[in-house]
């Protein structure tokens, strides 16, 4: 529970919620350059990192690797499976070094979520807050490459 009370994604969520959430997680060990999970495989879960780091990776147009992000203790990804039941896996997730993440599937999400209101609302405004953070994020980013694109011509 502490752990994902720290993580930045539920921050705020009440304990009750937290209690919940930490009862259906499952703690997975990680070895230096152990894949969780590749692009293009199926999204069934989300994560949280507990401990440790990973490297989210993306090929390239060549069908290369490509370093994206790296994520360290607290942070959450692979929301969108949560958002998007069909939806495929859009990056690799390779640990950095040994780490511990927690999985959060989408069936005890949807099972939580089915039993108690208060805990869905809760869980996916929570969820919003965070991909829409990311949005926002990566739109101030779109902005400041292609300002510096067209400031090369």
């Amino acid at each position: 529970m502490k752990t994902l009370s720290q993580a930045l994604l539920f921050r705020g969520l009440p304990e009750a919620a937290l209690r919940k959430l930490a009862s259906i997680a499952q703690e997975r060990t990680l070895s230096n350059g152990a894949w969780l999970c590749h692009e293009g495989d199926d999204g069934d879960a989300m994560y949280v990192i507990a401990l440790g780091t990973v490297r989210v990776m993306r090929r390239d147009t060549s069908g290369k690797e490509q370093e994206v992000a790296t994520l360290g203790s607290g942070s959450c990804f692979g929301e969108m499976a949560l958002v998007l039941k069909d939806e495929k896996r859009a990056a690799s997730v390779v640990a950095q070094e040994p780490s511990t993440i927690l999985e959060l599937s989408r069936e005890g999400l949807e099972k939580l979520c089915a039993e108690d209101d208060r805990f869905a609302h809760a869980f996916y405004k929570a969820l919003a807050r965070g991909l829409a953070s990311r949005l926002q994020a990566a739109s101030g980013d779109v902005a400041q490459y292609r300002t510096a694109l067209l400031g090369r011509r």
